[in-house]
């Protein structure tokens, strides 16, 4: 949600850094955003303001020495504490400012960003509605998802007992990650083979299949040093005849049915063989590496 419309996080820059202009003025702004080193720093700030603002604390950026005193030859002629009482005294709020911190009340700094945020709520309800398949999961990431306003009104808007939204612990860094994998690493993440805890589905309750039903499937490992794989067997109840699987393994539909380790070679490819033999209430897995070894697991389903 970075760019790309009123409803990304540059949004949210832009309207502080058009607060602060409202504030201390066309000139000190121009020439902060100017600066090869405050006006980065600026940046920076904010972006944390924003994304440790909650309901509760308020909202606290770092100003520079520009915005504190003004440029060189400033002709405002006014000092920093004035500029920010005029604009309280124009918007009827409490901003304050200590030393180089400019304190925004919790309210103050929500009204700010909600126009912004309610667009990112809108934008994702298009989204979801334009899939027409069920959306099982929503994926917010990019650092601005550490914002608690966000996050609380996207769970409000959409979390169910049947979809969930997820936020990764370090969600810009998470961006950040998948960059440098595609970069180095893209065919990790073109086919689901290289995807970890991706769901590959085998078989559904609503196909008809004999008993001792055979389902195989290839699977590589992904680190170069890495030297075992695990498969994970999952299933999941949803009376829509269908319906894709849940992509998540947290997902509330997902019941972990057991899992089988194998050693992978680690002087060939690193891939295995995974057969799944259905039988009744039983199920049977048998993974093979390249080295022919075997491994064997069975499981009850009542």
């Amino acid at each position: 949600m970075n760019g790309g419309g009123d409803w990304g996080s540059n949004a949210i820059n832009s309207l502080i850094r058009r607060e602060l202009r409202i504030m201390f003025g066309p000139e000190r702004m121009n020439a902060l955003e100017a600066d090869r080193i405050d006006g980065p720093l600026m940046l920076q700030s904010i972006e944390e303001a924003k994304c440790t603002s909650s309901g509760d604390a308020g909202a606290r950026i770092q100003i520079s020495e520009i915005l504190k005193y003004g440029p060189r030859g400033c002709k405002d002629g006014q000092n920093a504490e004035s500029l920010v009482a005029q604009y309280n005294a124009a918007n009827n709020c409490r901003v304050k400012l200590q030393g180089m911190t400019l304190l925004f009340p919790a309210a103050v700094f929500e009204e700010i960003i909600m126009t912004v945020v309610n667009s990112t709520v809108n934008h994702l309800r298009e989204v979801v509605d334009r899939e027409g398949d069920p959306v099982r999961a929503i994926l917010l990431a990019g650092n601005f998802a550490n914002s608690a306003i966000l996050k609380k009104a996207v769970k409000e808007a959409f979390e169910t007992s049947t979809r969930k939204v997820v936020i990764p612990a370090n969600p810009g860094g998470a961006v950040m990650k998948g960059a440098t994998l595609w970069c180095n690493h893209a065919r990790w993440i073109e086919g689901k083979k290289y995807c970890s805890d991706y769901f590959d589905l085998l078989v559904s309750k609503f196909d008809e299949i004999p008993h001792g039903h055979i389902v195989e499937r290839d699977y590589v490992k992904l680190e170069a040093a890495q030297r075992r794989i695990t498969v994970l067997l999952w299933s999941f109840d949803d009376p829509v005849k269908d319906a894709p699987p849940p992509k998540l393994v947290d997902s509330t539909l997902m019941t972990l049915v057991g899992s089988v380790t194998i050693d992978v070679s680690q002087s060939k490819k690193g891939s295995i063989v995974c057969g799944t033999t259905f039988g009744g209430s039983n199920i049977q897995i048998r993974c093979v590496n390249e080295d022919g070894d075997i491994v064997e697991n069975s499981f009850d389903l009542v």
